[in-house]
């Protein structure tokens, strides 16, 4: 093998993850790069070194493409990046893209892994006033799901509320690109 590693170290210096990798090919188009890297081997201790390790990747100079093999279905690298769509899966997908519009109704249609109580903020440029806020009372036979005017415990976008909505994407990693603010702790 011949090509690099990078590790990436946390505030005190431990080593929590680091990246392998090798220039697969070198080329120029048009007076711009178009190189690209394979990446061999990531590992990443804790959500901090994952992020840093990919935004070193994604900020070498002269790479247009950097290549992952072998990586996880449920890649969070996606949910990290400001246009999710910018990391493309070549062999696998779903073939799937879910938008609520009805977002009371959506999360009344559903069962929830365990019992809970949550009022949610769904931001949603297309609603009306650009925000829904609902109480969600959810348990493992289903829920209840009603707008109301309480403070919320959670506000995100509708987005992450939309990949996370069937299963396959966790919610903590949907929010990854818009953000979430958890106005209660453990929300």
């Amino acid at each position: 093998w011949k090509g690099f590693l990078a590790f990436h170290q946390d505030a005190s210096g431990t080593t929590d993850g680091y990246v392998r990798y090798s220039r697969a090919t070198g080329s120029w188009e048009k007076r711009q790069p178009r190189n690209v890297i394979q990446v061999d081997e990531f590992v990443a201790l804790d959500d901090a070194a994952y992020a840093d390790l990919w935004r070193f990747l994604a900020g070498m100079d002269w790479v247009a493409t950097v290549k992952a093999e072998r990586r996880s279905p449920s890649e969070r690298l996606p949910w990290i990046l400001g246009n999710a769509r910018a990391a493309s899966v070549s062999d696998i997908g779903d073939d799937l893209w879910v938008r609520i519009f009805d977002v009371p109704r959506a999360l009344a249609s559903r069962t929830y892994e365990r019992e809970g109580r949550l009022v949610l903020e769904v931001i949603d440029a297309e609603a009306v006033s650009g925000r829904t806020r609902v109480e969600l009372d959810a348990g493992p036979d289903g829920g209840s799901c009603r707008p109301t005017t309480r403070s919320p415990d959670l506000t995100l976008d509708v987005s992450a509320v939309s990949a996370a909505y069937l299963g396959g994407t966790r919610l903590r990693d949907a929010v990854g690109a818009m953000g979430a603010d958890e106005h209660r702790p453990g929300a």
